[in-house]
């Protein structure tokens, strides 16, 4: 009896411990564009049970809740699920909220889920599926208008560069060319699922997945754009500065592609080309800041407005304002012989220490979105994190 009670202190911790549920219901959609299939075992050759469409929600049965748990634990779980590959994630260089590309061919690989879907139980490839409650991107990915959407090939982390489920959308290819300009044109998107552990090695504290997409166009595009309406295909005189070019590879480019170089002077002859007027504004900290003005060809003039968002400071939300610091494209993507523009919004703090360790926005401008003295109006954006 007296072994029992001294025991019983050392016991108790251990019957304190939470238990882990036989399993755990979370509910995920399909992001395949053609469908994914259930299939009757962990195997691509197994008996088809049924095809859940693009979009459709599907519940996978979890050991236990896989959102937050460790690395060390969550590959314990998932050795019994059966890892297989489907084709090629990427064989373009691509970026995810990271200086640093992951280069080559890569085999999209994934594991067998057990799924439950239109009251059967099968298995799907997990390289297709992604949290109906999207919780990577909460907060993050937010939109300016429905019409419109401002994409980039590769990954959707450190980014809100996520999954698009409205299927009604044009998708579009913004393609540098070099001297020749630009060319916009039609492509098909593919978005996939990277789980960390098996496709790359685990980082930080958590397994982490992120969203790629895949865009079928010749080359790897500057911007991928969506809009409810056709966009003419077409070669658009103007230039292109990529996402990475304009935040990770900055020094390594042609100077003469800013509207004002690193040492502060304005780039007249690229300043007259794009239309945009860049008023000097004096800045108590970082001395000689500019305001951008895009000028009509009848005349009008419209300031281009500070992206302003919201940012977490002594436990709540502060408006921060982010001040245009690139042109990252102009040209007439809507066919009506105005200038349309993206242009970068970076925090003023970040100004001077070369575009690093800042988040940034990218802004779409239209023309033919625009209202009573207006020149353009925003209407997509795309926000790129900084995670270090």
């Amino acid at each position: 009896m007296w072994g029992l009670l001294v025991l019983l202190p050392a016991l108790l911790p251990a019957l304190w411990q939470p238990m882990l549920p036989v399993s755990y219901i979370q509910a995920f959609r399909v992001m395949a564009k053609s469908g994914l299939r259930l299939r009757s075992a962990a195997s691509s050759t197994a008996k088809v049970l049924d095809v859940a469409p693009f979009g459709a929600t599907v519940d996978v049965v979890f050991p236990a809740n896989m959102n937050y748990l460790p690395v060390d634990q969550y590959r314990q779980l998932a050795l019994q699920w059966r890892v297989d590959t489907a084709g090629t994630a990427f064989s373009r260089n691509h970026y995810s909220g990271s200086d640093s590309p992951v280069t080559g061919a890569v085999p999209h690989t994934g594991y067998w889920w057990e799924v439950r879907y239109a009251g059967k139980t099968g298995y799907m490839f997990s390289g297709f599926l992604w949290p109906a409650v999207d919780s990577t991107s909460a907060g993050l990915q937010v939109e300016i208008r429905e019409e419109y959407r401002l994409r980039r090939e590769g990954g959707s982390g450190c980014s809100s560069n996520g999954i698009v489920w409205d299927s009604s959308l044009h998708w579009y290819a913004l393609l540098d060319e070099g001297a020749r300009g630009c060319r916009l044109e039609k492509t098909d998107l593919r978005f996939l699922a990277i789980d960390r552990c098996i496709q790359m090695d685990c980082e930080g504290d958590y397994p982490g997945r992120f969203a790629y997409l895949r865009a079928s166009s010749r080359q790897s595009p500057d911007y991928l754009l969506a809009s409810k309406k056709e966009l003419p295909e077409r070669a658009v005189a103007g230039f292109c500065l990529s996402v990475e070019e304009a935040i990770y590879q900055h020094r390594q480019v042609d100077t003469s592609v800013w509207l004002i170089y690193p040492h502060g002077k304005v780039n007249a002859a690229l300043r007259k080309a794009s239309g945009l007027q860049l008023v000097w504004e004096k800045d108590y900290r970082h001395g000689a800041l500019y305001d951008w003005y895009a000028v009509g060809r009848d005349g009008r003039r419209q300031k281009l407005e500070h992206h302003i968002d919201q940012r977490w400071a002594d436990g709540k939300l502060h408006p921060t304002i982010f001040q245009a610091f690139r042109l990252c494209f102009y040209g007439d993507l809507d066919g009506d012989g105005q200038h349309d523009y993206i242009v970068a919004f970076t925090h003023r703090d970040s100004l001077l220490d070369g575009f690093g360790g800042s988040d940034t926005y990218f802004k779409l401008y239209l023309s033919t979105e625009a209202g009573p003295n207006e020149v353009v109006r925003p209407v997509a954006l795309l926000g790129e994190y900084y995670c270090g």
